[in-house]
């Protein structure tokens, strides 16, 4: 750590514990932002601005959210006319890290682009991101979240799971309105 580093973080930036014990324990060449990282490396959670929209794109597309049939670029446009104050980004280094898009209806919340770049992913980045949506949503008077996951993607599942969420004997029916392409 260089000398004089003030180990704490400002008080408008989100401390991530687990970054720091996995900084103090190890060095990895093969992951640039790990190889950085220090103890007090923080990530700022905030909404989405305008600036964002390429790099938040790019983390989707580097974390395999994309699919042919849903234009990110469009799916970011939908987004700020509706809610806009709960499409969240996290900001790590000077860099979108973290994303997570939520909504709430009135009856339940959901959850969509949850997004941790993958030179940080195990380092409880998704969980502060998480925390946050759920804190907006918990103040919106939401009662409960709904996350649709697709079932081969069984890391994210378990992700979920720690955070306490479970699996609801429902199924997700889907139907297209405006098609993206």
């Amino acid at each position: 750590m260089p000398s004089g580093h003030d180990r704490r973080a400002p008080a408008s930036l989100t401390t991530c514990r687990s970054a720091r014990r996995y900084c103090r324990t190890r060095l990895l060449a093969e992951k640039p932002s790990a190889r950085h990282c220090h103890i007090g490396e923080t990530v700022e959670i905030r909404a989405f601005r305008e600036a964002d929209r390429s790099a938040t794109i790019a983390l989707w597309q580097k974390c395999g959210l994309t699919r042919p049939w849903n234009d990110p670029d469009t799916d970011i446009s939908r987004k700020l006319s509706v809610q806009p104050e709960l499409f969240f980004v996290g900001i790590v280094e000077k860099e979108v890290m973290t994303s997570a898009m939520a909504g709430y209806d009135g009856h339940r919340g959901s959850v969509y682009y949850l997004a941790v770049s993958p030179t940080i992913q195990g380092l409880g980045y998704g969980k502060l991101m998480m925390q946050r949506v759920e804190d907006a949503l918990k103040a919106m008077g939401c009662p409960k979240i709904n996350i649709v996951v697709r079932t081969s993607n069984e890391s994210v599942l378990e992700f979920y799971g720690r955070l306490g969420y479970e699996t609801d004997e429902v199924s997700n029916l889907g139907k297209r309105l405006i098609p993206d392409l």
